[in-house]
């Protein structure tokens, strides 16, 4: 089967990609959350009305000071947003802090104290020098 050797093969890079082994990949892994989101769009031409909604997901993943980076393409005009984290079914209301368009990144955080147990965030390594 087509999926299963993808699956397979996506799973082999998850186990190589860190060289201590399992455990840090999955630390990586529980640091990536599901953001779901519902967007509706201005209608410039009539801005009493908006286009109708749809809904979108993507991912992001945990950084410190409980917050959440993801792309700004995301949560564009969004309505609502929510996260999910590996291994747990219910879905968080997420607060939209800022955006940057230019760089296509978000900062998200969830106020639910629920949310946060058990969750490592990533760090960030140095700069690379420049030449």
């Amino acid at each position: 089967d087509d999926w299963e050797m993808w699956a397979d093969q996506i799973n082999g890079l998850v186990e190589t990609a860190s060289p201590r082994g399992d455990e840090m990949s999955s630390g990586l892994l529980d640091a990536v959350v599901k953001v779901y989101c519902l967007h509706s769009e201005p209608n410039f031409s009539l801005p009493w009305q908006r286009a109708r909604q749809y809904s979108s997901f993507s991912t992001g993943f945990v950084i410190e000071n409980r917050k959440l980076l993801t792309n700004a393409h995301s949560v564009a005009y969004h309505t609502q947003v929510k996260v999910k984290k590996r291994g747990d079914d219910r879905k968080y209301v997420a607060k939209v802090l800022s955006v940057c368009r230019e760089g296509d990144m978000a900062l998200l955080t969830v106020e639910d104290e629920r949310f946060w147990e058990d969750v490592q965030p990533l760090s960030f390594g140095p700069l690379p020098r420049l030449q």
